[in-house]
């Protein structure tokens, strides 16, 4: 359950995951430097010492992985916002016309329920993607 958990919360921040990732990646590359430092004799004797290197192995494979994960991630992600730039250029450049327009005449005041019908009607045209 907690992996399909962590699989679902990992997709909705993966930047969040990334620095989650990396800051592990740091504490196990801190631990290895401080078992290192703190080693007498012979390393390979240093039993502490080889089960710090293996665990820092195996979850620095880990995290790599986990990054390339998040990388991907963030790529898709960025790839469907990039699917949604020109609806929102559109509202933008309707919702700040419309507001201008009172500048112009105190006639041409809209109300919010005017603005969403022009943004309606204007969506209506739009070309839509075929994936999304």
């Amino acid at each position: 359950m907690s992996s399909v958990f962590s699989a679902g919360v990992q997709s909705l921040c993966p930047m969040l995951w990334c620095s989650v990732n990396m800051r592990l990646l740091k504490e196990l590359e801190d631990s290895l430097l401080r078992e290192l430092v703190t080693s007498t004799g012979n390393m390979l004797d240093n039993v502490e010492l080889v089960h710090t290197l293996e665990n820092t192995k195996a979850k620095a494979g880990e995290v790599a992985e986990k990054l390339k994960l998040g990388e991907r991630t963030a790529a898709e992600i960025e790839s469907n916002r990039d699917t949604y730039r020109p609806a929102a250029k559109r509202g933008a450049i309707l919702f700040f016309v419309l507001a201008e327009m009172a500048s112009i005449n105190s006639m041409y005041q809209y109300s919010l329920a005017a603005y969403l019908e022009v943004c309606a009607d204007s969506y209506s045209v739009i070309v839509r993607p075929a994936v999304l």
